[in-house]
């Protein structure tokens, strides 16, 4: 009976052991991925500030870990009022070795000025549509003041950059005949080519 009951102990220690053994692992394994994770980027972006039209904006600025230079991508927000830095975007990015910027266009996030979407309701109904070009106008030359810093910093951003951004900002940058940015101006001078619609992506090189 004594051995009987012995042995039934060595067993469950046995178990006990190789439980322990498992959990063990399983721990590490995760402490490890959680490890490379935050490796291979900043766990907080950097704001930084850029001139357009006279005025300082604001953005964020994340960077994969590394020396660079890397390439880059420029986020170009929606119409929300306050954009913020969009980490899962940027957790995504910088996980592929990209820089991922988000500059705050004027009177959005932390940016100062008006906000487009009261200065659009503000205005008289039949100057609306004509005032809405030109403010949309204006926030294209915010984002492409944004893309200048970024090529202002060798270290950061090399060949094979990209813009990307969604709704009516993305695609006011990709048309035709925008005079200072977009497909004239900007989109030529970078070699940047559009395609899609709706959500456009613009790519150099």
């Amino acid at each position: 009976m004594l051995e009987k009951q012995c042995g039934k102990t060595r067993s469950l220690r046995g178990n006990w052991l190789r439980d322990v053994r498992i959990h063990t692992q399983t721990l590490t394994a995760i402490a490890l991925l959680f490890a490379a994770a935050i490796a291979v980027g900043q766990s907080q972006p950097v704001e930084v500030t850029f001139s357009s039209d006279g005025r300082q904006l604001h953005g964020f600025l994340w960077k994969p870990l590394g020396n660079g230079p890397f390439r880059a991508v420029l986020w170009n927000h929606g119409s929300e009022k306050l954009p913020g830095s969009e980490p899962a975007l940027a957790a995504f990015y910088t996980a592929h070795s990209y820089v991922f910027f988000v500059p705050h266009r004027r009177g959005q996030g932390r940016s100062p000025g008006n906000y487009i979407q009261d200065e659009i309701a503000q205005a008289a109904p039949g100057e609306r549509a004509g005032h809405t070009v030109e403010l949309l106008q204006a926030q294209v030359d915010d984002v492409v003041a944004g893309l200048n810093f970024l090529k202002s910093q060798p270290s950061l951003m090399r060949r094979g950059s990209r813009f990307q951004g969604a709704r009516m900002a993305a695609s006011k940058l990709c048309s035709p005949g925008s005079a200072t940015s977009a497909s004239g101006h900007w989109c030529h001078s970078l070699r940047v080519r559009c395609h899609g619609s709706g959500i456009q992506r613009c790519k150099t090189g």
